[in-house]
């Protein structure tokens, strides 16, 4: 008989409300069916809990013996079957439930609690049922409950796709700066113990810097360190050396042993969606930008002159090519990025079309049907470049700054999109800022020379779930242990030193 202590909770903690009904539920089969869930051969259970599902249909509970993404021998080109459909049944029921957050939350976390605890007793878990991620940030909550489709939306999907394909038991909770938010992390943290392989945290900080967080000599039932991984789309900054412990959706091109790239794909989204010949396309560029005021920002983020686009929509050379813009009017919001060329008075850009906001489907489908999409500089890093290729869509991919004594120097280059700056047409046209020349002959260049939709090797979902898998089977634990003693591996600012 498994047993499992409950401990005094005051509130109404979402974490722990799952983490108590789970187990009541289990008893409550137990009591009313008449059978032993805790069995381990579950011979006297007539109780079937399959969770692995390919295109649909039940396969077999061992997504190792069916599917070679639990094999981290097989190489990427290796082929493969279909991909096991990331959400299990009743999973959108509940992301979709006319609720509010907190209550999906808790519908969320009891459905994977109980069915890991009844897998666990009948000794049926898939492979990596048994083992929770936990995530503590409102990117994963607003993502899945809200859609939102940012670079960090985008990047949550694709994460949670490839765990969920993995096989791995995921539960989410609030990152407010509330005491009782934290409280009910902790308090389940250590009802599930070993089960936990990684803490995710939006803002890592705030557990660093709560004694009750961070395991350490006087909080010895804290999460480990090493369990602790900080949510980072972009590819810089942490508290400590501990530069490892911070997942990124981008790469790091200036120092790429840092941090734990995972990336994110387009891949699934891609081919649900009919390519459109160039031939068939409206004879437009789209520009890369959602808020107006990322024409009107400092000169050294500014890649093109605001009579660009007139003048190249005039330009015979491009055969009257219109531009196409996607962006909201916000005037405060510019001003408070503090990012705008003072005295800027935020408004339409003469030679541009803009139809404002239009979400992520409107925009997707605008990007399909253009014959380019154009950077201006920033946003910086956006996965929408990456979209668009996916579609057969070019982007044009500004440069900021370079050596002027030897400007196609790559290494010296900083552009709108780094990684992409390795790339050539016809998927990528690099022009440096302030080019006129360049900038119309890389729109000649894409509408001359379409080319066809391209994923990257690394941005496949294949590729994707093989990163998660790495990182969720790295013994972290034995990593810590190697920089524990060294300089740098504890903050001096932390009010204690963290202990393995």
């Amino acid at each position: 008989m498994l047993t499992v202590r409950i401990p005094r909770r005051h509130g109404n903690g979402r974490l722990y409300l799952a983490l108590f009904t789970a187990v009541f539920t289990v008893l409550a089969f137990q009591l009313l069916l008449g059978i032993d869930l805790w069995e381990e051969d579950g011979t006297d259970s007539s109780i079937t809990l399959t969770t692995v599902w390919v295109n649909g249909d039940i396969v077999q509970e061992s997504l190792h013996a069916q599917n070679p993404l639990s094999d981290p021998q097989v190489p990427l080109h290796a082929p493969r079957l279909p991909l096991p459909d990331p959400w299990r049944p009743g999973d959108l029921e509940i992301l979709e439930w006319p609720e509010s957050d907190d209550d999906k939350v808790v519908r969320w976390n009891q459905r994977e609690l109980s069915e890991m605890y009844v897998c666990g007793a009948r000794g049926t878990c898939a492979e990596n049922q048994d083992k929770v991620v936990m995530f503590h940030t409102h990117w994963v909550m607003g993502t899945l409950f809200h859609k939102w489709s940012s670079g960090e939306g985008v990047w949550v999907m694709s994460m949670i796709k490839a765990i969920r394909r993995l096989g791995y038991t995921v539960l989410l909770s609030n990152d407010s700066e509330e005491q009782e938010d934290w409280d009910d992390l902790l308090a389940v943290y250590r009802e599930l113990g070993d089960r936990v392989v990684a803490v995710v945290i939006g803002e890592a900080d705030r557990c660093f810097k709560r004694e009750s967080c961070v395991k350490h000599a006087g909080n010895p039932n804290g999460i480990p360190r090493w369990k602790v991984f900080r949510f980072s789309y972009f590819p810089h900054g942490m508290e400590d050396m501990t530069e490892a412990w911070m997942i990124t959706a981008e790469r790091n091109n200036v120092n790429p042993g840092n941090h734990t790239y995972i990336g994110f794909s387009y891949e699934d989204e891609a081919k649900s969606r009919p390519h459109i010949p160039s031939s068939d396309r409206a004879h437009q560029a789209l520009v890369h930008a959602k808020h107006a005021w990322y024409f009107f920002m400092r000169p050294n983020e500014l890649a093109w002159n605001d009579t660009f686009w007139q003048s190249a929509s005039d330009d015979p050379r491009l055969q009257g090519i219109s531009f196409r813009g996607t962006f909201d009017i916000d005037q405060a919001h510019g001003e408070s990025t503090g990012w705008m060329a003072p005295g800027s008075i935020v408004s339409n850009i003469t030679g541009v079309h803009n139809t404002g906001r239009i979400g992520p489907k409107g925009f997707h489908a605008l990007v399909a049907e253009s014959k380019i999409v154009i950077g201006l500089g920033n946003p910086v890093m956006s996965p929408s470049p990456y979209v668009a290729l996916s579609m057969g869509t070019p982007y044009l991919n500004p440069i900021k700054g370079w050596d002027w004594q030897d400007p196609t120097n790559r290494d010296r280059w900083s552009t709108q999109h780094d990684h992409l700056a390795r790339m050539d047409p016809p998927y990528v046209y690099n022009v440096h800022a302030g080019d006129y020349e360049g900038f119309v002959a890389a729109i000649k260049g894409a509408i001359e020379n379409p080319p066809e939709p391209h994923i990257l090797p690394d941005m496949t979902e294949v590729a994707v779930i093989d990163r998660v898998r790495k990182w969720l089977a790295t013994d972290w634990e034995d990593e810590a242990r190697k920089i524990y003693g060294r300089p740098g591996a504890h903050n001096p600012d932390w009010p204690y030193r963290w202990i393995l």
